[in-house]
Parts: C-alpha cells; structure tokens; sequence
C-alpha cells in the first residue's frame, strides 16, 4: 500500500504594501489618540489661563511698599540693631518693620525692646 499524502495548505505571502497599511493604521491610531489627548490637554490649559488671568497666584503679583506716616519719615535703616541704640519706641517700632536682621524682638511678638520702654 502507498503512503497517504498529507494535504498541506500552503498560503502567499502578503504583498509589502498591505503589511504596511496594517501598521500604519494601528500605528496611526495611537498617534491620534495622543494628539486629541494633547489637544485637549492645551485647550484646557489655555481656558483655564484666559479665565484665571494666568497660571501664578496673587501671592507672586508685584505689590507696591507701603508709604510711611509723616513721623516715621524721621528715620531710617542705618545698620542698627539693638534696642541699647534706638531712642524712642516708635523709632525701634520702625526698625523692626522695616530694617533687615534686627536683634530688638526676643518673643517675636511685634513689640521691640520691652523691657526699656516698658510696654
């Protein structure tokens, strides 16, 4: 008896051209799906910037000094930092508020020199 002969599906290659478009098409579908996602993304930033008037908060805005009263125009930062140095309350008051690295507020309570101007 003779050997029986396998039947054996043989299939052509795919032509380069439809492998391609396969790719291409699941390639292009993510790509899309990242530009509508960038796109919403940046037209929610930019609602939000139009609406808000920008993206810092207040706490940033450029804030003009206060004007000083008409009696504490008399003074003025000049290197000094101890309450041994001030003459008055009022001008180490000024000190305090305005002038940087001041040693006359021990309990950081606002009130400098206590214990020589007695408040």
């Amino acid at each position: 008896m003779a050997p029986k002969k396998s039947l054996q599906r043989i299939t052509r290659p795919r032509a380069a051209t439809e492998l391609k478009r396969q790719s291409f098409t699941r390639e292009g579908t993510v790509n899309m799906k990242k530009s509508i996602l960038f796109a919403l993304v940046a037209i929610g930033a930019w609602g939000y910037y139009t609406k808000n008037g920008g993206f810092l908060p207040a706490v940033f805005e450029y804030s003009r000094p206060v004007q000083a009263t008409e009696s504490l125009q008399n003074y003025q930062c000049d290197g000094r930092q101890h309450c041994s140095q001030m003459g008055s309350y009022e001008e180490a008051k000024f000190f305090i508020e305005n002038c940087p690295n001041t040693k006359m507020d021990g309990d950081n309570d606002g009130i400098p020199c206590e214990r020589q101007f007695g408040r």
